[in-house]
């Protein structure tokens, strides 16, 4: 009885049932097929170029294809370009070869954004996640094996090529939206850091044989507003590097400030291993400059007692301006 009772139960709602599919169906053949994913594409490049117009250092973007994803929409070709610093010199670009991005529906039914994504980019992996409400945002970063080699601003920033991997992630709650608000932390690490190839000549004088750093670990913590560095450092084979400081968060994270202090010393190992590095550092024990200090005056200027090159750093992510600090 209470068999027949199910069935009869079961065929009442099977109509409701197969509308209820049918108009997922229909929704998701609409999406795959009618949806003008074009327009889509260009009003995200349009809205993006007007939120950086409050920007002082505003960026552009520009993406070759916007199609269907399952739940979401899949981008090609994501290109995020940062205007050069010296006239006539190619801005600095970062690629997105493919990015899906996945909106909660049932989210914006209670007027909320949640958003995900994933993207490949410089051979490696990011995901992340912005979470916006009225009362705050929240937004997750998760980076996998990228590849600076790959990076056009991270050799343009230096003048020599770069290479290492970046993994890590970032974590970061804003009330009210706002970057001076914000609470979080940042921890991420370099493996295998290094620096020139011996080809890429350091002010177009003298190449220079690559510089193994190692692991480079950053560790941070933010609160209202301010990310304490809790650990910048590397201790490498042919250089060691130590930072301290803070950053003032913006709501554009590439408009944060700056407030660090920088230093690093090159080995002695290094600078005795050829005619060349003797030349570029100058001899082990001689306070005689070696070609960088001459070629770049603020190195020379930066050089403390112990051997370490000291900086100030100031001004922005995006823009940071470095000032000798030998006294520190």
């Amino acid at each position: 009885m209470k068999l027949a009772l199910f069935f009869e139960r079961f065929r009442t709602q099977l109509p409701y049932v197969g509308y209820t599919l049918f108009y997922f169906a229909a929704f998701s053949g609409f999406l795959f097929t009618a949806f003008p994913y074009r327009v889509l594409r260009d009003r995200i490049v349009l809205d993006f170029a007007k939120e950086q117009r409050k920007s002082p250092h505003p960026k552009s973007l520009s993406i070759e294809d916007l199609g269907p994803a399952w739940g979401g929409v899949r981008a090609k070709g994501v290109r995020l370009s940062s205007p050069s610093e010296k006239a006539g010199e190619k801005p600095s670009a970062l690629v997105v070869s493919d990015a899906v991005i996945k909106p909660s529906f049932a989210a914006a039914l209670v007027g909320t954004t949640d958003v995900s994504f994933s993207a490949q980019l410089l051979g490696g992996q990011a995901e992340g996640r912005l979470v916006s409400s009225k009362s705050e945002k929240a937004f997750t970063l998760k980076l996998a094996k990228i590849d600076l080699k790959q990076s056009e601003g991270a050799s343009s920033s230096l003048g020599l090529p770069v290479e290492g991997v970046v993994d890590g992630s970032l974590r970061l709650e804003l009330p009210d939206g706002k970057g001076a608000k914000a609470n979080g932390l940042a921890q991420f690490e370099i493996t295998d850091l290094a620096f020139g190839d011996g080809k890429a000549k350091f002010h177009d004088q003298l190449a220079v044989p690559k510089v193994t750093v190692g692991t480079l670990y950053f560790n941070a913590e933010a609160k209202d507003g301010s990310l304490k560095i809790a650990r910048l450092g590397a201790a490498g084979k042919d250089l060691d590097l130590l930072g301290e400081g803070r950053i003032k968060i913006s709501d554009f994270l590439g408009d944060s400030v700056l407030e660090c202090s920088l230093r690093f010393k090159v080995a002695d190992g290094y600078r005795g291993k050829s005619d060349v590095t003797t030349s570029l550092f100058g001899k082990p024990g001689s306070s005689v400059p070696g070609v960088v200090e001459i070629a770049e005056p603020r190195l020379r200027a930066s050089k403390r007692l112990d051997g370490f090159y000291s900086f100030r750093v100031r001004g922005t992510v995006d823009k940071p301006e470095f000032t000798p600090d030998p006294g520190s």
